[in-house]
């Protein structure tokens, strides 16, 4: 039987135990408005809890699948993304805006055979890595990745 990877949304719209800490559009403002009127104190405390709390969901996901609009700055992603990589985990990139327009420096962390244009070219890759036999798995997949095997 295979085993099934974990998947976490990620940016997540969860809570982490500070009520104060999501990813909404008000609760970022709140951070911005903390930015700005220079409360780095209480501003510091939260964006710790926030990262803490979103790298804890890399650490515990077996695959990461990263969404890129090159129209929206994302550093916490970018952060999620090399923290994957480090933990040798396997990481699908989607650009809204195309393959042609993801970063220069993500090619230096990552084959581009796990890049795509769109999410429906992902379901494919992923339809075929989920029903492939286990030499054709182990060719999809590059040998660092460490947090996906085949299991019958």
């Amino acid at each position: 039987m295979k085993r099934h990877p974990k998947f976490f949304p990620l940016p997540t719209a969860q809570k982490t135990k500070l009520s104060f800490c999501t990813t909404s559009s008000e609760e970022h403002n709140k951070l911005i408005k903390l930015r700005e009127v220079g409360d780095f104190d209480t501003l510091e405390k939260y964006a710790k809890e926030i990262v803490r709390f979103d790298l804890s969901l890399v650490d515990r996901s077996d695959i990461i699948i990263l969404y890129i609009n090159t129209d929206i700055h994302t550093t916490g992603s970018y952060g999620e993304f090399v923290t994957a990589c480090n933990e040798r985990k396997p990481v699908m990139i989607i650009c809204k805006q195309g393959k042609n327009k993801i970063p220069i420096w993500l090619f230096g962390r990552l084959s581009h055979k796990y890049m795509f244009n769109n999410i429906e070219e992902l379901i494919v890759y992923l339809k075929t890595l989920a029903f492939a036999k286990p030499d054709e798995f182990d060719k999809m997949l590059e040998k660092r990745f460490t947090t996906l095997k085949y299991k019958i």
